[in-house]
C-alpha cells in the first residue's frame, strides 16, 4: 500500500464552553482561551493565537469538543497571504468554505512551525512542538 508524506497529527481533546456571546460555534472554527468563566472558549479573531480546533458542537451549540494544539501534533488549516515553511502562524479571523479557520504567517507572535505547504492544495501542516 502507498503511503503519503505529512498529514494531521491529532493532540488531545477536551469538551469546552463557548463564551456566551459566540452563538454559532461550528466544526472548524479556532478556539483561543476565555478567562471569562471555566473551561471557556471563544472563536479566534484576527492576530489571535489558536489553542485547538473545535472538532465537534452539541446540537444546543453549548459544548465544544476542542481537539489542543500540543506538542507533537500537526494540524493541517487553510492559509492566507504569502507562507513558507518554517514560519509561525496565527489566526486571521476567516474561514474558508467549509468553515474552517484560517492561518496566515506571523514570526513575532506566532505560535507552531509550517511544515508543508500546498501538500493539500490551499493549507499549510503546522508542526506544534
Amino acid at each position: 500500500m502507498a503511503r503519503t508524506v505529512g498529514g494531521h497529527i491529532p493532540g488531545p481533546t477536551l469538551a469546552a464552553t463557548p463564551v456566551a456571546a459566540w452563538t454559532d460555534p461550528a466544526v472548524g472554527n479556532l478556539v483561543t482561551w476565555d478567562a471569562t468563566a471555566n473551561m471557556n472558549v471563544d472563536e479566534c479573531a484576527v492576530n489571535e493565537n489558536a489553542v485547538g480546533q473545535v472538532i465537534a458542537v452539541n446540537p444546543a451549540r453549548t459544548v465544544v469538543t476542542v481537539e489542543l494544539f500540543t506538542g507533537g501534533m500537526v494540524a493541517v488549516l487553510p492559509y492566507t497571504g504569502t507562507v513558507a515553511r518554517g514560519d509561525k502562524v496565527e489566526a486571521d479571523g476567516t474561514t474558508d468554505a467549509s468553515g474552517q479557520g484560517k492561518v496566515r504567517t506571523d514570526n513575532t507572535n506566532g505560535s507552531g512551525r509550517i511544515v508543508a505547504v500546498d501538500r493539500v492544495s490551499g493549507h499549510v501542516d503546522v508542526y506544534f512542538g
